[in-house]
């Protein structure tokens, strides 16, 4: 029976499984180490301290090579809200424009961004788990389709003595190709058992806590919310502009006036002045005129 386990076949096909349950193993701990990471961070911030610290908290996930090119996507639609000075310049990201006594807002859903596809499928080959099983299955077949072939090609009737040797080495190739399927198809099964379990609980549990942080730090609104906000704070940013240019206005007429008070006695030097040059010229000029 031990001879069965030195068949290529078999062979190949328990090397491909051991192969597929260490990658398995190395990726998904690797990204249960990367997701566990982003939630120590997460959790290190409260939300009502978030814009406080909203410059600390940007460092930190810029800084993770793991989430930050998705984090500088979610960021860019983050609302700022300022609705007690009325300035729609705060759905910016700009730092100068938070004020520190609201929330940060956002209408886009943290799992647009932060899910399965993007924090952990691209981390590895999904693909090509996801085939493992298929490609198990398929190896059953190959094998035990092969080792049959090989089997009849071997029978030989010449002599009663040589068909009784070809069809104890043919049963033998049935019983190895047998073996192969069993091994294969069990390989699959276990295989898809060992990786929706630990799939879900290196993987999936703590991208759901990821994401449960996220909708904890940043509040979300709808859309329709979002418009009524901007709406109110332009008509209130557009009354406070219509003061500050009535205010304008009345400032630089104002100034005008002073000035061109301040300026009168000169203006009336400049124009005594005037008069008494022309005066001085058209004597000049009857003085040149009698000795002509």
């Amino acid at each position: 029976m031990s001879h069965i386990f030195t068949d290529p076949g078999i062979i190949l096909v328990i090397i491909f499984f051991i192969y597929c349950i260490i990658y398995l193993f190395t990726n998904f701990k690797k990204i249960n180490k990367n997701l566990n990471d982003i939630l120590i961070v997460l959790r290190s911030f409260k939300a009502d301290e978030l814009i406080y610290r909203f410059k600390e908290f940007d460092n930190c996930l810029m800084e993770n090579n793991y989430i930050n090119s998705y984090w500088l996507k979610y960021k860019e639609n983050l609302i700022f809200n300022r609705s007690k000075t009325s300035d729609v310049s705060s759905i910016s990201l700009n730092m100068k424009n938070i004020n520190n006594d609201e929330n940060i807002q956002t209408t886009d859903d943290p799992l647009f961004y932060f899910n399965e596809d993007t924090l952990v499928h691209s981390k590895y080959n999904y693909k090509f788990l996801n085939a493992t099983p298929t490609i198990l299955t398929g190896l059953g077949p190959l094998f035990t389709f092969l080792s049959i072939a090989i089997g009849f090609s071997n029978i030989d009737f010449s002599t009663n003595e040589k068909t009784l040797i070809s069809v104890t080495s043919l049963l033998s190739a049935l019983k190895v190709a047998a073996v192969v399927s069993v091994l294969a198809v069990s390989g699959a099964l276990l295989f898809t058992l060992i990786e929706r379990i630990y799939y879900n609980k290196l993987c999936i549990q703590p991208l759901d806590l990821v994401i449960k942080e996220f909708n904890r730090l940043f509040e979300r609104i709808t859309s329709e919310k979002f418009l009524v906000m901007l709406l109110r704070d332009s008509k209130a940013q557009n009354v406070e502009l219509i003061k500050a240019i009535t205010k304008l206005n009345e400032s630089i007429g104002s100034t005008f006036t002073s000035q061109i008070n301040q300026i009168e006695p000169y203006l009336e030097n400049i124009i005594y002045s005037l008069n008494k040059l022309r005066i001085t010229v058209n004597n000049k000029d009857a003085e040149s005129q009698l000795f002509e």
